[in-house]
């Protein structure tokens, strides 16, 4: 019901509807979780505590720990099929030389839960008041899992100014900005989505 309820919602959103169908593999208990084998190298951070559900680019598939509560479930379940959306949208492969930035791809599956958890938050002020908020656009590639919350944090900031600045339409817009830069190698995504510099948008 979470999953059915959450593809319902990114589609509306975005607009966009997935051609396939999308797997879920479900773990029941951490214990069974953290000896997965499906990516093995999320092993380490799957033992840490900080991941309780992934999803994969190549099989468009959500692997995720289900002893969670039913919100929380709801919102882990949104940011990981929001992944499999983005996935399509912008094709991945080893062969692009430009690839999506992190905080693109988490930002955007934590803004598209649209929540907020207090600690995250709390983290997102600790920065801006610690006046070491990143320069976003220079920020082109892709980082280790444990930068992976931060990333998260940011990029859903991030996009809720797009939200709030340009409007929700822009967030699609750019989204498609993003793939044209990815695939072709063509245009400036800030600049075609927003008539912005990239150092006028940070």
């Amino acid at each position: 019901d979470s999953a059915e309820r959450a593809y319902r919602w990114i589609s509306a959103e975005l607009p966009y509807n997935l051609s396939f169908r999308i797997p879920l593999v479900l773990f029941k208990t951490r214990s069974d979780f953290e000896q997965q084998t499906i990516v093995p190298e999320v092993r380490a951070a799957i033992a840490q505590g900080t991941v309780t559900a992934f999803s994969e680019p190549k099989r468009n598939r959500v692997v995720l720990l289900i002893e969670e509560d039913q919100d929380r479930l709801y919102r882990q379940i949104t940011h990981e099929l929001t992944h499999i959306f983005a996935f399509d949208v912008i094709p991945r492969s080893t062969t692009n030389v430009r690839r999506v930035p992190s905080w693109i791809d988490e930002g955007f599956a934590e803004y598209m839960t649209d929540a907020w958890d207090p600690a995250s938050l709390g983290k997102v002020r600790d920065i801006v008041a610690s006046d070491s908020v990143p320069r976003m656009t220079a920020l082109a590639g892709p980082i280790d899992i444990e930068a992976l919350a931060g990333a998260a944090h940011l990029g859903h900031a991030v996009f809720e100014f797009i939200e709030a600045e340009y409007g929700r339409p822009a967030v699609w817009q750019f989204l498609l900005e993003v793939r044209r830069n990815v695939v072709d190698g063509a245009g400036d995504p800030y600049q075609v989505a927003f008539n912005r510099t990239p150092e006028e948008f940070d």
